[in-house]
Order: C-alpha cells, then structure tokens, then sequence
C-alpha cells in the first residue's frame, strides 16, 4: 500500500537503495515540517549502484516521509549533494567524488529554514545544504546552487565527520569528530555568526579528556532542552567495533562561558531536575 503509485522502475530504485543485504543506512535523523505536517527522515544512503558493487558505492544522502513519527516511512530516493565551486578545487583530487554525502545531521532554524550537513568529498570536507520547503531535496537544484547563499563547503583537507549543529544565543555552533573508522578520537568544534558564513576553528571542547577521544565517543547531536535556562546535553555515539549492534550512548551536559566558549566534562551520574543539571 506504501509504495502502491510507485512505477517498476521506482521500487527497482527503493529495493537497491533499502533492501536487508546490500544496502548501507548510517545516522538517520528526523525533522518535523509544520508547514506539511510531515516528517522527514534523512539518513546516509551507501551501497552498490547500477555501475558499482562497492558497500560504500552511492555515498549519497536518503530521504523518506510519514505522516507519523513513528512510520510507516515512505523512501523517496536518495541523493548526491552539492559540489565544490570550480574556484576552490585549484587541482585537487576532490573534483572525483563530486556530492558525497556521508556522515550527516539535520538543522530546522528559527525561520524554520532547514539544512543538511555532512562529510563530502571522501570526508575531506564538510557541508552545509539548505533544503526545499518540503525538507525532501535541495532548495536550489545542485547545477544551479550558489555557494554561499544555498551551500557552503567547509575545512577543506581537515577530515572532520560525525557534525552535531545547533544555535544558542544567535551564535551557529558544529562539534565534529576526526575520521578513524570506529575507534574514538579528539572532538573539535566551530562558531559561526551565520550557518552559511565563515566558521572558526575553537578547538576542542572536552575538558580533561586526557586520552583525547571525546570520552571515548563520537559526537552525533546536540539536545536543546531549555534556550532560556541555557541547558543543553551533548549526545555521542560509544561504537562497540567488535559488536557494533552492542554500541552505546553517552550522554553530557555541556557548559558556557561568557564569550560563548563550550566545556563538556565528564560526569559518571548527573540528572536534569527543576530545570538545573547536576
């Protein structure tokens, strides 16, 4: 019934891109459109292609729809993204993996404009999509996109994936992770004063991690649970590489200091009661 308008060339599409053998589902995260009054479920879609047998083939970006929060999710397809402005590849290698989309998050701003972010160009870079009004696509199509106003390529050569975006106080903030497979390594996070503007390397946000693996985890959300008393919780993924279905959450608050600075400590019990975390 899901699929019932769908053409035999669609569901051929759904059956490669989903299917319980072949293909590759990371990082789903969900958005809900109050203009719609739809979720969207975006994730990132690999697996072979048409042309490709490879696990990691497609490196593109999935999407499906429900009604509910819950399911059933209808997939739509899934996506290269944007690419990297003829000006800045000067030659580089990065012109060959055009619109990867790998390691990704989702951002619904104030205006309720949304964006995808992710790892590209063989996790060498980071980007930031504006998507539709729908939230199911690009805002503007990938030939047409300017960068800058409907995307931004960012640290290039830097191999930062794992992105965690949120706002606080008017200011864009990004923790990321470096790029080694499951194992845990420094986490590194920027500032922005707009989310498709110039971002600023502040380093790493974990006090007193003296193994420098982000506690051993993986940044992959930040929860905003109250702007105004300003408490937010940090969310990483523990990957258990041997076991990986038997991977954990940590889950920290996270600390501000007057120039907005963050500090995340680890914490073995802490709890959020009448608004304060302790």
């Amino acid at each position: 019934e899901l699929y019932g308008d769908y053409s035999s060339e669609q569901l051929d599409n759904v059956y490669m891109c989903i299917n319980d053998s072949t293909s590759v589902i990371e990082r789903p995260k969900m958005i809900y459109n109050e203009k719609t009054k739809k979720y969207l479920l975006w994730f990132h879609a690999d697996g072979p292609t048409e042309t490709s047998d490879a696990n990691y083939a497609a490196a593109a970006a999935g999407v499906a729809i429900s009604d509910s929060p819950s399911g059933p999710f209808k997939f739509i397809d899934r996506y290269r993204l944007n690419v990297a402005p003829e000006e800045q590849l000067k030659g580089e290698w990065y012109e060959e993996h055009k619109g990867f989309a790998r390691d990704m998050n989702l951002f619904v701003d104030e205006d309720k404009t949304a964006y995808i972010i992710y790892s590209s160009e063989e996790n060498r870079t980071m980007f930031i999509s504006k998507l539709n009004e729908d939230y199911t696509y690009l805002a503007t199509p990938v030939d047409k996109a300017v960068h800058g106003i409907d995307f931004v390529r960012l640290f290039p050569g830097a191999q930062r994936e794992a992105p965690a975006v949120f706002k606080r106080k008017g200011k864009y903030y990004m923790i990321t992770s470096g790029a080694t497979g499951w194992d845990p390594n420094q986490a590194r996070y920027y500032m922005a004063d707009s989310i498709l503007g110039e971002w600023v390397d502040m380093g790493d946000p974990c006090v007193g991690d003296s193994k420098r693996t982000t506690f051993d985890s993986q940044s992959t959300n930040v929860i905003t649970v109250d702007e105004e008393a300003d408490i937010y919780i940090f969310m990483a993924d523990r990957w258990n590489s041997s076991d990986l279905r038997d991977s954990r959450y940590v889950w920290l608050p996270m600390e501000f200091d007057d120039d907005g600075r963050i500090s995340i400590r680890w914490k073995d019990e802490w709890k959020l009661e009448k608004d304060v975390l302790r």
